[in-house]
């Protein structure tokens, strides 16, 4: 057997352990259901700001710019600026294939637990929503949202402490009111924690986990060194046979597509880009491949 045999056989069953992770496959595929409107909305930021790119924004009619960024910038916030809320109920959805249990409704209560910690305010009899925690800021919220309120809703349901409901009743109705108790748990529990971080000096998860947690694992994942152990490993991979951007992928895509919405985020305000290293980076620079190739295409 070969050295190039050996170290296949030898890397192999990691490789496949992490491609069939539970955890790391919901969270990839749970990033994906975000992809089409942040693609679109993406492509309809580049159109926003061609004039000014390109610098002929001074030889166009007066208002021309204005309409550009009436017509275009709501995209940005009903896109973009939500991410947070796709990728919490692609999160919950996927995972409950894992945990077998319903899948739409996981994703409904994931969903729900995820709005239910956002610190609303009331100002005047009238309720306002932390617009800016639903994109970047709440990533890390989303994530474990989607998770943790999934393997609460999935234990009652698994365990069959559900209401039940003769077999007359539409498949449809039937399995809303199986939902009930496991919904009410999994809410239930959230509200309670939602509560319990009033009385913390951040006065809410989200303010928690993005300054505690999430700004370090983004500042350490996109790092040049971060950036190129996992470059490194991927083409390795490849080299053995195995799908390594697949692998890599499923670990450091969270952290890159973090940074890509701070960048969007920081863009939208006139600030300077906090970030180099992100998805797009990744994708036209180290991974000169696939969908990096287009830049060929391009100049062609």
């Amino acid at each position: 057997m070969s050295l190039t045999d050996k170290i296949t056989q030898k890397m192999m069953p990691l490789a496949t352990a992490v491609c069939e992770n539970k955890h790391l496959t919901s969270l990839r595929d749970g990033f994906m259901v975000a992809f089409p409107a942040t693609m679109f909305a993406s492509i309809m930021m580049i159109i926003q700001n061609l004039p000014a790119t390109f610098g002929f924004d001074k030889f166009l009619p007066d208002g021309f710019i204005t309409f550009l960024n009436d017509f275009f910038g709501p995209i940005g916030n009903a896109t973009m600026n939500v991410t947070a809320l796709f990728v919490t109920f692609g999160v919950g959805y996927y995972f409950a294939n894992y945990l077998k249990c319903s899948r739409i409704y996981a994703g409904a209560v994931s969903l729900s637990s995820f709005l239910l910690l956002l610190p609303f305010k009331t100002v005047k009899g009238q309720v306002y929503m932390p617009t800016a925690k639903l994109g970047s800021q709440g990533m890390i919220v989303a994530i474990l949202t989607g998770f943790l309120a999934t393997v609460i809703f999935a234990y009652p349901e698994n365990k069959k402490i559900t209401i039940k409901m003769p077999k007359q009743v539409p498949p449809g109705i039937a399995t809303s009111f199986t939902s009930i108790i496991p919904s009410a748990a999994s809410l239930f529990i959230f509200n309670t924690v939602r509560y319990l971080f009033t009385f913390t000096s951040w006065g809410n998860a989200f303010d928690c986990l993005f300054n505690v947690l999430q700004q370090s694992l983004v500042g350490l994942g996109t790092s040049l060194p971060a950036t190129l152990v996992a470059v490194v490993a991927a083409q390795l991979l490849c080299w053995f046979g195995v799908h390594g951007q697949m692998i890599v992928g499923a670990i450091t895509e969270p952290l890159l597509q973090t940074s890509n919405l701070e960048n969007y985020a920081a863009f939208q305000a006139g600030k300077s880009l906090p970030h180099i290293i992100c998805s797009t980076f990744m994708r036209i620079f180290p991974l000169i491949g696939g969908n990096g190739m287009t830049l060929g295409v391009v100049l062609v």
